[in-house]
Order: structure tokens, then sequence, then C-alpha cells
């Protein structure tokens, strides 16, 4: 029997596009991680590091299960449309859980909410500024019944700042993945480093050692999930 975890590469029908994901087996038992990037279209940097670290796993020790997507957002990543689809000018993360029978934004959303989020244990989002916008790195949460755990996860993620958005019409955002996962006790964060279109190695660095405080927090891997953050109520910058 294989010590090493199984690596499949797959594309996920979502919303009639073909979405290119990993999904990495662990070999033991344990939770189902997903991980999500590119949910706005010229956010480089999560992509960057998801990429990379995703590939890696299958030379670990894994428990459980980790399906990951670098570039949700397709047709923004092509067109290298900052926060919107260009198919309907919606913010995809302004849509979730989404509508089956909407426009391309919220037939996306809805794909992707009851085919990759629902069945989760826990779920991240990995963002940056977008194309014309630098920010300063924090963590997102959303105010519900897995919230405890999911500020567990903002805060192993490690970044300057952690955020908790309270339910309700008075939200900063609404249609996130992290508040929809919330609705239905999902732990989630939305987690934020690089921005303006780069690449920086600063930034994938922050990345990858959240995913990797991540997977140490719920068991899945060995690291450390050690790290220091401020919390604070309120909003956060436009792109997530």
């Amino acid at each position: 029997m294989s010590t090493l975890p199984t690596l499949t590469r797959r594309r996920l029908d979502l919303a009639g596009l073909e979405v290119p994901a990993l999904d990495i087996t662990g070999t033991g038992d344990g939770p189902r991680l997903t991980v999500l990037a590119g949910v706005h279209g010229c956010e480089y940097a999560p992509m960057a590091a998801q990429r990379s670290w995703a590939a890696g796993l299958a030379a670990r020790e894994l428990r459980g299960r980790v399906l990951a997507i670098p570039v949700l957002n397709l047709p923004a990543f092509r067109a290298r449309s900052p926060f919107v689809v260009p198919d309907d000018g919606k913010n995809l993360n302004r849509c979730f859980p989404g509508n089956p029978s909407g426009s391309l934004a919220e037939r996306l959303a809805y794909d992707t909410f009851t085919k990759v989020i629902e069945g989760s244990d826990a779920l991240i989002d990995m963002h940056a500024g977008d194309m014309v916008e630098a920010l300063e790195p924090f963590a997102l949460y959303d105010a519900g019944p897995a919230e405890a755990r999911a500020r567990d996860l903002a805060e192993a993620y490690g970044l300057g700042y952690v955020v908790r958005q309270e339910p309700g019409p008075d939200r900063a955002v609404a249609g996130t993945t992290s508040s929809a996962a919330a609705e239905i006790g999902i732990p989630a964060i939305i987690a934020e480093a690089g921005g303006c279109g780069l690449v920086e190695q600063a930034a994938v660095d922050a990345h990858l050692r959240g995913l990797n405080r991540v997977l140490a927090l719920l068991g899945m891997s060995g690291g450390s999930t050690g790290c220091t953050a401020s919390t604070r109520d309120g909003g956060s910058p436009r792109s997530q």
C-alpha cells in the first residue's frame, strides 16, 4: 500500500466551465479541506502559492483530503478583468451561494457552492488585492455556528489582522464564499496577502505559511500553528 498521498488532476464542470482542480487524498482518515484561489481573476500571488503548495502535498504526510482550485474564475483570469466576471459585470464574491438560473457569475457561484464547498470540513478562500489594489494582509471570518473554529483558522493563517464580520444587512460585504459557508456551519476564512497584479515572493510565502499552519491545526499534517494576530470587527477592502 502506498505511503504517500494520491494526487489526481481533475477538471470540474462548474457553470459549463472546465475548471482545473487538484484532488489530494491522504493515507489516513481526516478532514476534507477545500482551498480556493482565483475567485478574482487578477489576484496572482495566491494562485501561484496554491499551485505550488497543492502539488507538493503528494510528497508529504497527509491525513484526510484536500481539494484545491488554483483559478476558479477562468473568464476573469483570461480577460485580465479585475473584480468582476467580464460576461456579466458581477463580482463573483458577492454572488454566493449563487443562483442556478442566473447570470454566469451567479451560476458559477451556485455550482461552486453545491459541488465544491458543501460537504467540506473547512474552507480557505485565498485572495490578494486585485490588479489596481494594494492592501494590508488580513484574514476574515464570519459570525455563525462555526465561528469559533473559523477564528482558529484565521488566526492560524498568521496574517497581520483578523476580521470578524457580523451577519445582517449592515455587514460590510455579502455574498462571499465565507459567509455562505458560515450559514451552513462550515468554518471558512478569506485570506488576503499580495496585490497590484504582482507575484511577490513575500505574499506567496505568507500564503504558503498560512496553508501549512491550517493543515497542522486541522491535524492533517505536522507543523507549527504558532502565530500572533490582532482582531478587529468591521469591514475590509473591496476586492475581498
